[in-house]
């Protein structure tokens, strides 16, 4: 599993994330080093986090829109355990000195493997509900998930980096751990359904940029944080800057506050 920030993320920048990014990163890489000394592996971890994610997917299924607190709460507990190990199996390669061709292979294809399993555990719980618009907005979600994915990974065949767009795996996971906790389900499947979809297409539109720049001979300039930029207006909302925390706050608000419930609205309307 990947990380889901880096230490030159948030450099030169002055929103709040920063300084959350950074604290977590001191905290990611302690608990990596007294993992280490266990003779834990990252790759061992990784496959741990396979598991946790099992387990939420499991959890989901029983009662991914249901009001009990019960399914709900260890379904954000195996997440939080996902989203810890998607932090600290990095960390311990790189700390570790155990950085290997395959542990990144295997890294990105149990990232895969966790997309899928969690929406799919949502789209069977609506399943047997008989919710058909719920079972619409999981599979776009899995959808997009998978398509930002596939996207930067084919693009950095050609280009050294494709991270662009809000919505990277840190900031999907942490939508859904946010949305189990708050028993906000429904809203952060319409959330995933919809604003994810753009996060593809700025990278369909940057790699199309990117390569035109290389093919006549020009060095791609990096922004703040590193990474390659075209100069565009949505790179200002990276991790670490202010217009990112705002934008994190007005989604994290939605998840909580929007009078979203599990009203089936597409068998209504195509009935």
């Amino acid at each position: 599993m990947g990380n889901t920030s880096t230490d030159k993320e948030g450099s030169g920048s002055t929103g709040l994330s920063k300084w959350i990014g950074l604290g977590f990163t001191k905290s990611r890489d302690r608990l990596a080093k007294c993992l280490l000394r266990l003779g834990l592996g990252p790759n061992a971890l990784t496959v741990a986090g396979l598991v946790f994610t099992v387990a939420a997917a499991v959890c989901l299924v029983q009662g991914a829109g249901a009001q009990e607190n019960f399914w709900r709460l260890w379904t954000g507990v195996f997440l939080v355990l996902c989203g810890a190990a998607d932090m600290l199996d990095g960390a311990m390669a790189r700390l570790g000195g155990k950085t290997t061709t395959f542990g990144g292979f295997l890294d990105s294809v149990v990232d895969r493997y966790s997309d899928v399993l969690l929406f799919l555990g949502i789209g069977i719980y609506y399943g047997q509900q008989g919710n058909l618009t719920y079972q619409v907005l999981s599979t776009v979600g899995m959808a997009n998930a998978l398509i930002i994915s596939y996207a930067k990974a084919r693009a950095e065949d050609f280009i050294s980096s494709c991270r662009v767009g809000y919505w990277e795996r840190g900031e999907r996971s942490a939508a859904l751990t946010i949305a189990v906790f708050a028993g906000g389900i429904p809203a952060v499947l319409w959330e995933l359904a919809v604003f994810p979809f753009f996060t593809g297409l700025r990278r369909i539109q940057f790699t199309r940029w990117a390569i035109g720049e290389i093919s006549q001979e020009n060095k791609l300039q990096p922004d703040y944080s590193g990474k390659p930029s075209d100069g565009s207006v949505f790179d200002r909302c990276r991790r670490g800057t202010l217009v990112y925390d705002i934008v994190t706050g007005a989604y994290i608000a939605f998840i909580i506050f929007a009078p979203i419930n599990n009203e089936d609205l597409f068998r209504s309307w195509f009935s």
